[in-house]
C-alpha cells in the first residue's frame, strides 16, 4: 500500500470515527494463531449488531479508497478481534510462549470505544 493510499485510508477512518457513537466492546478470550512465518495473539471480541454494521460500512467505504479492499480473513465470516501483537516469527516464537504460559484464556473485560482505527499489514 503506498503512503498516498495509507493517507486516504487514514482520512476515511478519521471521518468515519467522527460519525460513530461510542459503543461497548466486550472481550471474551485470548487467542493465538499462526500462518506461514507470522503469529498473532489477541482478544476475541463479542460480535454485536453495532460492530457488524460498522465492519460492513468500513468495507463499503474502503472501496472508494483502495483498488482491492478484500482480505483472506474478511467477509461475512469475519471474527471480531483486538490484536495485542502480530509479527514475523522464526525458531523462537514469543507469541506462542506467552499464550501457552497463560493459565486462563477466558476473560471478562469490556470498554467503551469512542473512536475507530484501521490497521493493515503490508507484506510486500
Amino acid at each position: 500500500m503506498s503512503s498516498g493510499i495509507f493517507a486516504w485510508t487514514l482520512v476515511l477512518v478519521l471521518l468515519l470515527s467522527e460519525r460513530v457513537a461510542p459503543f461497548r466492546v466486550e472481550l471474551e478470550r485470548i487467542y493465538y494463531n499462526e500462518w506461514d512465518d507470522y503469529a498473532i495473539i489477541g482478544f476475541e471480541v463479542h460480535e454485536t449488531p453495532t460492530l457488524r454494521a460498522l465492519h460492513e460500512q468500513i468495507n463499503r467505504e474502503l472501496k472508494d479508497v483502495v483498488l482491492d479492499a478484500s482480505a483472506p480473513h474478511d467477509g461475512d465470516a469475519y471474527c471480531f478481534h483486538l490484536t495485542i501483537e502480530l509479527g514475523q516469527v522464526g525458531n523462537i516464537n514469543p507469541f506462542k510462549e506467552i499464550y501457552e504460559s497463560l493459565p486462563e484464556k477466558k476473560v471478562d473485560l469490556s470498554f467503551m470505544a469512542k473512536s475507530v482505527a484501521l490497521f493493515f499489514m503490508q507484506t510486500e
